[in-house]
Order: C-alpha cells, then sequence, then structure tokens
C-alpha cells in the first residue's frame, strides 16, 4: 500500500525559535530601530560626567538656598531658600511631570531671618518650620546701647491645600549663636539646646528647650557634670550624633577656647537614654579651624572628624589662606574577622590579635574607650595641605562674606559619596585668581579673584605612596588611611567653567539614585544664583538611601478628625544612624557608618535623607539606631536590596503625658521602595503584547492542528467502514 506524508505545520516551539534567530540576524541599529518607543535623548545624556543643568526652576532666587526637606510627603526633596534681604522664605516643590521646581509657598517676617529648621515639631507627620529672625533690643545699660537677639517661630504644615495652619508657635528669644537640635527625652521629638538673651554675656548659661504639648519649656540640662561644660564657640558645628558606636546619637559641642589657650576645642556627651548625658572628653583643635563636618572616612565603622584649617581668615571677603584638610580618625574597636574576640582585621584587612572586637551582630555595641588622637604625628590624624592637593591653590572660602556680622556661617567641607564606592568624596570651594575671565578698564585689563566647586575623591593610600609624608605616610597605611586626588578632566569642566560658587550641596536631583551638586553662586557671572550639576559619570557600584521617620504615624496618617489621609515622610528623625557591612571582593566583612540630619544650624543644608554607597557587592546587613529611649533602640534589616530607598518607622516610646499626639506603638515599620526606569510602563505593556500574541499563535496553530487531527481521523474511519463493505 502506497503510503504518502503529509506536510507538517511548524510547531510553536519552532516558530519562537524562528523568530529568535530573526532577532539574532538582525544588528544592534536594526533591532534599536524596530523598538517603537524610544527614549528622549539628548547630548547631554550621552556625555558621561558632570552636567550644567541650570537652575531647574531656582532662577528667581535672590537670595540663597536655606534648607532642604519634604515639605509635601511625596517622597521629593523640596527646597527652602531665602530673599536677599533674608525677609521672606520662599518653598520651591519638586515636579516630577516637569522635573524642576515650583514655587508654592511663602512667608515673609518683619525683621532678617537668621536659621530655617524644617522639621515635624509638634508630631502630627507634618513638615513644620522653625524661623529664628534677628531683633535688636534694648541692652538695658546707660548709653542705650542695643544687641541682637533671635526670636523663634514655628510654623506649622498640614493646612489648606498643603500649605501652613493659621497658629504659630512663639519661642523664647535666645542670643545670636543659633540652636542645636537634639532629641533629650527619647520621644522622638525635636528638643534644642540655646543660651537665653535674658543674659548679654556670650557665656550665659547653656539651657535645654524642651517641646511638650503646650510649646517649649526652658529647663536645665540633661549633662550629668556640667561644671565641665565649656563655652560654646560662634558660630558652631555642634551636632547630634553618634560618635561612641552604639547607634545611640550624642552631643558634640564645638568650645570657643580651650584653657584661656585661644585655640578652640570639642566636647562629647555620650547618651545614656533617662540617665542623661555624660562627659567623656575633650579635645584640642588645631589653630585656624573651621567648620567641622562628620563622614566615616575610612571606612571602619566610625564617624570621623573632617574640617578645614587655615592661618589666617579675612572676616569680610570670608577667605582663608594657606589652608589645609584634615581628618581626625575616631578610634574604635574594629569589626571581629571570624566572630571571636580575640582576633580582628584593620580597615584594610590586616590581622591584628589581642584587641576586643565586635562581631558581626555587635555593630551597635558601645566603645567606651573611643576616642580622638589630633597629634599631627600620629596614624590617627591627616593634615594635608591644599597645595599638594591643587598646587596652583592655597586659599579657599573659609565663610559666607560679610561686611556688617562677625559671626557669618562658615563653609564646612560638603561629604557625599559621587561614585557610590563607600569611601565619602569631598565638595571644596576653592578661591582662584585665574578663573573669572579679564576686565578691561582704563588702566588695561584686570581679574577679579573667582571661586569655583572642586571635587575631591577619597582614594587608597598604595604602597608607592608610603613615601609621602603629609597623606601616606609609613603608619597612616599601615592603619589603611586615605588620600584625597582632585578629579579633573572634561568630566568636571561644568565645575570649572562656573566661577562665582560660594557654597554647593549634594543633593539627588529627581530622585534617580544619583548623587547630584547645587551650587550656590554670588550672581556675578550671569546672574543666577543657584545652578544644579548633573552626575552623569557611570558607576559600577551599588547604593542605598535611608529615612527614618519619627514615629508620628505608624503608617499611613490618619487624621482625628476624619479629614484626608497623608504620607509622614517629611516628618524625619534627627541624628539617626545607620551602620551596615558589606563584603568586599576578596571575601572580607567591612563595617560603614552614615548618620541622618545630625547639625541644622548655619546653613548645614544636610538632605533630610541619608545616601551611601555599597561598593559593587550586593551582600549586605543594615542596622539603624534612634534616640528613642528604650531597652533596644536600634533594629537590624537583612535581605536589602541595593538601588532602593529604605524607610524606617520606630516604634513610638510611652508617655507620661496623654496630651502627646501619638500613642504608643511597640512595633518598628520597614518599608523599600525600588526607583523604576523610564520604561518600565512601555516594557511592560509590550511584554504583555508580546505574550498575548505569542498566545494567540499557539491558539490558532493548536486548532489548525487540532482541525487536521480531526481530518485525519476522518479519512481513517472512512477506510475501515469502506474495508468492512
Amino acid at each position: 500500500m502506497l503510503m504518502t506524508m503529509r506536510p507538517r505545520i511548524m510547531s510553536p516551539h519552532s516558530g519562537i525559535a524562528a523568530l529568535a534567530l530573526l532577532l539574532l540576524a538582525a544588528t544592534p541599529s536594526q533591532v534599536r530601530a524596530m523598538w517603537p518607543f524610544q527614549p528622549k535623548e539628548s547630548l547631554a545624556s550621552k556625555f558621561e560626567g558632570f552636567i550644567n543643568v541650570g537652575a531647574l526652576g531656582l532662577g528667581n532666587v535672590t537670595g540663597t538656598v536655606a534648607a532642604f526637606g519634604d515639605w509635601n510627603g511625596d517622597q521629593s526633596l523640596d527646597v527652602f531658600s531665602l530673599s536677599s534681604d533674608r525677609r521672606n522664605l520662599q518653598i520651591y516643590l519638586w515636579s516630577h511631570k516637569h522635573s524642576d521646581y515650583r514655587q508654592s509657598y511663602n512667608i515673609s517676617t518683619a525683621e532678617p531671618i537668621a536659621s530655617v529648621v524644617p522639621l515635624d515639631f509638634n508630631l502630627d507627620g507634618h513638615l513644620d518650620i522653625l524661623l529664628w529672625t534677628q531683633a535688636q533690643v534694648e541692652d538695658g545699660g546707660w548709653w542705650g546701647t542695643k544687641r541682637t537677639i533671635l526670636n523663634g517661630e514655628i510654623y506649622l504644615g498640614g493646612g489648606e491645600n498643603g500649605g501652613l495652619m493659621a497658629n504659630t508657635i512663639r519661642l523664647n528669644a535666645i542670643t545670636t549663636m543659633q540652636p542645636t537640635i537634639i532629641d533629650s527625652t527619647g520621644r522622638l521629638q525635636p528638643d534644642f539646646l540655646a543660651l537665653s538673651s535674658e543674659s548679654e554675656a556670650q557665656s550665659s548659661k547653656l539651657q535645654l528647650f524642651a517641646n511638650s504639648p503646650s510649646g517649649f519649656n526652658v529647663t536645665d540640662l540633661p549633662f550629668n557634670q556640667q561644671d565641665k561644660l565649656c563655652d560654646l564657640a560662634e558660630p558652631h558645628s555642634n551636632a547630634f550624633i553618634d560618635l561612641n558606636g552604639d547607634c545611640l546619637p550624642d552631643i558634640f559641642l564645638l568650645c570657643r577656647e580651650f584653657g584661656g589657650l585661644g585655640a578652640r576645642s570639642f566636647q562629647v556627651w555620650i547618651n545614656n537614654k533617662s540617665q542623661g548625658y555624660d562627659f567623656a572628653g575633650e579635645w584640642i583643635l588645631p589653630d585656624g579651624t573651621g567648620a567641622i563636618s562628620f563622614a566615616d572616612m575610612d571606612r571602619d565603622g566610625t564617624m570621623d572628624i573632617v574640617f578645614p584649617t587655615c592661618e589666617t581668615h579675612s572676616p569680610t571677603s570670608g577667605v582663608g589662606k594657606t589652608c589645609a584638610i584634615n581628618i581626625a580618625y575616631n578610634k574604635q574597636k574594629p569589626l571581629c574577622s571570624t566572630g571571636a574576640s580575640s582576633s580582628w582585621t584593620s580597615s584594610g584587612g590586616k590581622p591584628l590579635s589581642n584587641i576586643d572586637c565586635r562581631n558581626l551582630d555587635q555593630l551597635c555595641q558601645a566603645d567606651d574607650d573611643f576616642s580622638f588622637d589630633l597629634n599631627p604625628s600620629g596614624d590617627s590624624f591627616t593634615s594635608i595641605p591644599l597645595s599638594a592637593i591643587l598646587p596652583d591653590a592655597s586659599s579657599i572660602l573659609f565663610s559666607q562674606p560679610s561686611r556688617t556680622s562677625k559671626f557669618k556661617p562658615l563653609i564646612p567641607l560638603r561629604i557625599g559619596d559621587f561614585n557610590n564606592d563607600g569611601y565619602p568624596d569631598i565638595l571644596l570651594t576653592v578661591v582662584n585668581a585665574t578663573a573669572a575671565p579679564a576686565e578691561g578698564g582704563i588702566f588695561g585689563a584686570s581679574r577679579s579673584t573667582g571661586v569655583q566647586i572642586k571635587l575631591l575623591q577619597n582614594v587608597e593610600c598604595r604602597e608607592k605612596d608610603k613615601s609621602d609624608g603629609e597623606m601616606c605616610a609609613m603608619e597612616r597605611y599601615d592603619m589603611a588611611r586615605r588620600k584625597l586626588e582632585v578629579v579633573s578632566g572634561p568630566v568636571t569642566d561644568a565645575l570649572l567653567q562656573i566661577w562665582d560658587a560660594r557654597d554647593a550641596a549634594w543633593v539627588d536631583v529627581d530622585e534617580n539614585g544619583t548623587l547630584d551638586i547645587m551650587i550656590m553662586r554670588s550672581g556675578k557671572q550671569d546672574g543666577q544664583k543657584v545652578t544644579f550639576i548633573k552626575n552623569n559619570m557611570f558607576h559600577d557600584a551599588f547604593f542605598l538611601k535611608a529615612l527614618v521617620l519619627n514615629g508620628a504615624c505608624s503608617t499611613v496618617c490618619e487624621p482625628a478628625d476624619g479629614g484626608q489621609r497623608y504620607d509622614s515622610y517629611g516628618a524625619v528623625l534627627p541624628g539617626s544612624t545607620f551602620k551596615f557591612t558589606t563584603m568586599t571582593a576578596s571575601g572580607r566583612r567591612v563595617p560603614c557608618q552614615v548618620s541622618q540630619l545630625s547639625q541644622t544650624s548655619y546653613l548645614a543644608l544636610q538632605t533630610p535623607y541619608s545616601y551611601f554607597g555599597l561598593g559593587r557587592i550586593n551582600n549586605y546587613n543594615l542596622f539603624v539606631g534612634t534616640s528613642i529611649h528604650d531597652e533596644k533602640h536600634y533594629t537590624n534589616i537583612e535581605g536589602v536590596i541595593p538601588n532602593s530607598q529604605v524607610v524606617i518607622i520606630p516604634p513610638y516610646p510611652d508617655a507620661d503625658d496623654e496630651a502627646l499626639p501619638v500613642p504608643a506603638n511597640r512595633d518598628w515599620h520597614k518599608s523599600l521602595y525600588l526607583h523604576p526606569g523610564e520604561w518600565i510602563a512601555w516594557v511592560i505593556l509590550v511584554l504583555m503584547a508580546v505574550v498575548a500574541i505569542l498566545l494567540g499563535v499557539i491558539y490558532l496553530l493548536h486548532s489548525h492542528e487540532k482541525r487536521e487531527d480531526e481530518l485525519e481521523r476522518r479519512k481513517a474511519m472512512h477506510r475501515i467502514n469502506f474495508q468492512a463493505l
């Protein structure tokens, strides 16, 4: 019998394979051309480096940016700026739709504004604004002279249409020394330290302004050895930050002078929760010390002190000459290498022995023997002359220029990790005599002094650097200390093209996971007071953004009067601590510490969130510490996804005062947010369409196959019936 073979329809798997072969055969440009949703590319997006993206809606700013915060709780960074006469505060909200800032609210005052502190003061989950304004009052003397004081007023958020409430909270007047924000009671509400204006003497008694439902009550300090308290410097760099490694914020005070010697010093007061603060020690600072910053510069899990020094300083121009950058490393017991207390590794990975250390699960264990050593010849202090980093410059903008006040804010070293390698880098405001273009005149061309922002990268001391006595001497190399190198080349042209800078700050524009730069300017170059520099450099490393809220709402805030629910992402908790360990490529665990909003005075310009690089390894163990006075004031988070934002809401403690608006809550709430890519919606749509098409093809092929099988069956039955006849 003659057998015939009918042609078979190609199977669905074969069709998909053929389609894949066609795609593989296509060139990358052809595949790109087939993609229906092309990205919005520009010349800027193709350039790898720092890009000048303009004012981004802040072109109308006439004064300076004073603070950052999340005013409307949308997890975006909003800007608080002052007018040129400092009598108006403008609130600019970030618009994701337009990718710029939009002016939304304005506060006018009769007197010049000296300080802006955005925090949640009444524990309702809304961001409030504390303004300190300068006023002249009679000093009570025979000659009728006047002195300057600061009047405080809190403008409450949560008003109609996201604005301000009609009522405000007035505070007692203080001296011109700006207050230091702390949490003295552990109730996760901001108090502050300040000098009462009742005494005209600068050494008047430091007092605690304690937060309460009825306002701020002036009380005695929670310090246990008040006889050791120093006279505070003005301006100061006081901070609420963990310095002994227990994840509980301590108090750092910058003192006016030490023992009548004229040199400044600093004190550390250790937080013992309900037992108050204990004096830990006082250390003398070098002559000419400027503003103090804090960062874990050598990635050993401790907060180091970073500051500039200058041999001379002009308060009028703000210029400091013959300057250096200094790092005082925090000396604490390190991380154990194997978990045994008799074996540990230094930050450089070198095994040592017979020294106490921390286990992996004890990152928040206090080290009562922590210390600082500011001896220039020691291995725990590094002083880097500016001329060693920038041979053509030795001067920096040490303070804000002023013709009227000797207490203008000092300009700190702005610290942030721009390349996500886990080691903080520095923005430095450098005075450059050749930065500004030459100007003509009757006596010929002249050139005014320009001010630029330089980026200093934190790099490791290599073996060849051992002979460098300024940064990487033998003992510093053995302790795996760091050195600074200026980032140069075409990638930083956008920074160098601006020559009228006054200050800078690290920000994450549009919350896309990169640290960008905001430059405050005098306006002499082109009239602009604010310019954003976009970080468009490729970094083969991970990052993490973290935010600790004050516990006003456990998840979403629900008003008692039944109004609209709202998020409390603006209600951040100052002084929070993040400590984590990462695994290096060699398999070694290294710790790191980051603080949240530790300083709020004198234009600190710290963002409400913490941003830190994680390096190239995605294996983390995150500890989060707060100022709560519970037995366990910290929590541990495992399985953290890199390139995301973590939001932590601590438990709100039991309150003795029933009038407090927040009920006790004993649970930690943790949320993880991933930033979706620009194409995510289109990718999902196209993927669903492809799946639908494939299902349709499979269904058609299946139906066709089924119909062919039915015809075969009928033909076979027909042959059987025919043979039976």
